[in-house]
């Protein structure tokens, strides 16, 4: 404390930082609300929450938290670098990859998925089929068989299935899937990829 009272923002921090402190200073007494930054400062990050202090309606001075939020920052970048590299494969994969909905519709597909079928689009796909077992497979057994394996084992492998095409001529196709769960342990969705055999 000996070494920060009574100096200003100019003598504790590079002069970029200070003028944004005392910017956000000014912001939250003309305002007269909470003025949150995340800044900066050497290889950190700080995250502040900047509030004028008022007495008998009349602004006295500003008063502030401070936290160091750089892990946090580090890891949501590192979440999105991977979310992108996940997108990039999901986008270009030749093969086809989907997620379905334990009721029978599809969450996401990829472009090479929807090619497979006929569909110009991944949404156009998404948007059609609204039950699976009855607007995609020629033969319902084969979805029972399916779903047996990722019920019973959570997986299915090399599954041999017939379906339909957007134009209803038919697609043979192997399927290798999983089923996902959320925290409780309760299904959430399937997801998988599926090649074209036929």
């Amino acid at each position: 404390e000996a070494d920060i009272l009574g100096r200003t923002d100019a003598e504790l921090m590079p002069e970029g930082a200070a003028a944004s402190c005392r910017e956000s200073d000014r912001r939250a007494i003309r305002e007269k609300r909470i003025v949150v930054t995340i800044e900066p400062l050497g290889d950190r990050f700080y995250e502040t929450y900047k509030f004028p202090v008022i007495i008998a309606g009349e602004v006295v001075g500003v008063a502030g938290i401070v936290r160091d939020v750089t892990e946090r920052k580090r890891d949501k970048e590192a979440l999105e670098e991977a979310e992108a590299k996940y997108r990039t494969i999901f986008e270009n994969a030749i093969m086809g990859i989907f997620q379905s909905a334990p009721g029978g519709r599809f969450i996401s597909v990829n472009p090479a998925f929807a090619r497979i079928y006929g569909y110009d689009s991944p949404q156009e796909m998404i948007n059609t089929i609204t039950d699976l077992n009855k607007q995609a497979y020629t033969r319902p057994e084969d979805r029972a068989r399916l779903l047996g394996s990722l019920e019973k084992h959570g997986v299915a492998e090399k599954i041999e299935i017939q379906t339909y095409r957007k134009d209803r001529s038919i697609v043979w196709a192997s399927v290798n899937a999983r089923a996902v769960k959320d925290a409780k342990g309760n299904l959430a969705y399937y997801e998988g990829t599926i090649e074209d055999i036929t």
